[in-house]
C-alpha cells in the first residue's frame, strides 16, 4: 500500500517538474495550431449546404473537430442555418439564451402575463417541485405524534420578464 502512494507521489512531482520546466506551455507551436485551424476549415467548408439544414451544431463540430462555439461562430458570418440553429444568434447571445431557459423556462410567446398585461414576455418551466407541509387533522393524538408531513408535487411554473413575477398552475 505504500509502495503505490510513494510511486503515485513520484509520478505527480515528476509530472510538476516536468510542466515547471517546459514554462507551463504545451509543445504545440503556433504553425501546428494554424495548421490546425487550417484543416478545420476545410472540413467545414468540404461539408454541403444542404446537408447542414439536416445536422444539429454539434454533429457539425465533431465532424469538423472543432468547437461548438467556433461553428456557430462561423455559421452566423456565412448566415448558414441549421437543424438547431437558425445563424441569426451570435454564440454569446445563444449562450446567453440558454441560461435564461434554464432558470426561468422556454419562451412561450403567446401566453398573456394575467399581472401586467403583456404578451410575449412569458417563460413555461415545466417539472418544478413543490414541497408542502401537511399534518394529519383527523385525529388530535395522531397529529402531535405523526408531527409534520412533507408531500412533494410537481408543478409548471410561469415566470413574466417584464414584470418580474412568477406563478404556478
Amino acid at each position: 500500500m505504500e509502495i503505490t502512494t510513494l510511486a503515485l507521489a513520484l509520478i505527480i512531482i515528476g509530472g510538476v517538474i516536468y510542466w515547471a520546466l517546459s514554462g507551463g506551455k504545451s509543445n504545440k507551436s503556433p504553425e501546428d495550431e494554424e495548421e490546425r485551424k487550417r484543416i478545420i476549415i476545410e472540413k467545414y467548408n468540404s461539408i454541403e449546404r444542404s446537408a447542414m439544414l439536416s445536422m444539429t451544431i454539434e454533429e457539425i463540430a465533431s465532424a469538423t473537430g472543432s468547437t461548438v462555439r467556433f461553428v456557430a461562430s462561423r455559421m452566423c458570418r456565412d448566415q448558414i442555418k441549421c437543424k438547431d440553429f437558425d445563424g441569426s444568434l451570435s454564440p454569446e447571445e445563444r449562450e446567453t439564451s440558454r441560461a435564461i431557459e434554464k432558470k426561468i423556462g422556454i419562451l412561450v410567446p403567446k401566453v398573456i402575463c394575467p399581472h401586467c398585461q403583456t404578451k410575449g414576455q412569458v417563460h413555461k418551466k415545466m417539472g418544478v417541485k413543490r414541497y408542502e407541509n401537511t399534518t394529519d387533522t383527523t385525529n388530535l393524538t395522531a397529529a402531535i405524534l405523526s408531527g409534520k408531513k412533507t408531500s412533494a408535487r410537481e408543478v409548471t411554473q410561469l415566470h413574466c420578464t417584464n414584470c418580474e413575477t412568477a406563478w404556478d398552475i
